[in-house]
């Protein structure tokens, strides 16, 4: 907005509903919120839960959603949970790598067995074999509507006992192990993450 425009606009000769607010003027307003909100759950001890990677609709800048510009809030705020969500898809082993590095981030694959159950698969091998098991959860919930959630649960506890089938039947897991992993990625973490 132009000085002109300002004066304007405090003079009430120019309506508010004509002006706009572009990213440069928004961007400090937004990073300040952030930070406060950041504050706020650092000392309420709540974890936050971040849309990365693939989002419903169209017209999302993808790269605008990319784990990886999240680095600055882990580090400034190391006593919040960063929850990440739909796996970050596409960017899915950037996010295993984020919580594999800092204390503070944990994984969550929701939604994304609704969009396609066979990178679901993929990503929760990848995941199993990087990232410590108490960093992920299998499902977690993002859907407006009850029906989706059922659905996706049902799709999400096939495919996790699959996996898990597949890492004892190649004697990579003892059947103990891969039913403390499946308590843990289930319900466990979760419990745990958000104090339930």
């Amino acid at each position: 907005m132009s000085e002109r425009e300002l004066k304007l606009l405090l003079c009430g000769n120019l309506e508010a509903r004509e002006y706009t607010p572009g990213f440069e003027e928004l961007k400090p307003l937004q990073d300040y919120l952030m930070h406060l909100l950041l504050r706020e759950l650092e000392e309420l001890g709540k974890p936050i839960q971040f849309h990365t990677g693939l989002h419903e609709g169209v017209g999302n800048v993808l790269p605008n959603s990319r784990p990886t510009l999240l680095i600055n809030l882990f580090r400034t705020y190391p006593k919040v949970k960063f929850i990440l969500f739909h796996a970050s898809y596409p960017y899915s082993m950037e996010a295993a790598v984020l919580a594999k590095n800092y204390p503070n981030v944990y994984l969550d694959l929701c939604w994304v067995f609704a969009f396609s159950p066979k990178a679901g698969k993929r990503i929760l091998i990848e995941w199993l074999d990087l990232v410590p098991h108490n960093k992920i959860m299998a499902f977690g919930g993002d859907y407006m509507f009850v029906e989706g959630t059922y659905g996706e649960s049902r799709i999400m506890r096939r495919i996790v006992a699959e996996v898990l089938s597949e890492k004892v039947g190649e004697g990579v897991w003892k059947l103990s192990t891969a039913m403390r992993v499946a308590r843990r990625i289930l319900r466990d973490n979760a419990m745990r993450i958000f104090k339930i």
